[in-house]
């Protein structure tokens, strides 16, 4: 437990960080879940490209935001892009 005053606002910064982290990091992971499952479910055309294009900006975002590293980021674009390219 945290006995001095700085401490004590700084184990609530970090309780509020945390959840902010998680909320950014699952609403990415949702977002690349719902690109593959239109990738799966065979959606081509402007439905797929509007999709892909939110899971990009909402993934960039969370690297913005320091949730995920830029390069794990660029990874996941990367991919999602050449898969929704190969259902085309």
């Amino acid at each position: 437990m945290a006995t001095h005053k700085s401490a004590e606002k700084a184990d609530r910064q970090s309780k509020v960080r945390a959840i902010r982290n998680q909320s950014l990091r699952a609403e990415a992971k949702t977002a690349v879940k719902r690109v593959r499952a239109q990738i799966a479910a065979g959606t081509k055309g402007e439905a797929l490209e509007g999709l892909l294009k939110s899971a990009q900006s909402t993934l960039r975002r969370a690297a913005s935001k320091g949730v995920l590293k830029p390069e794990t980021v660029s990874r996941y674009v990367s991919r999602l892009s050449a898969a929704a390219h190969r259902a085309k």
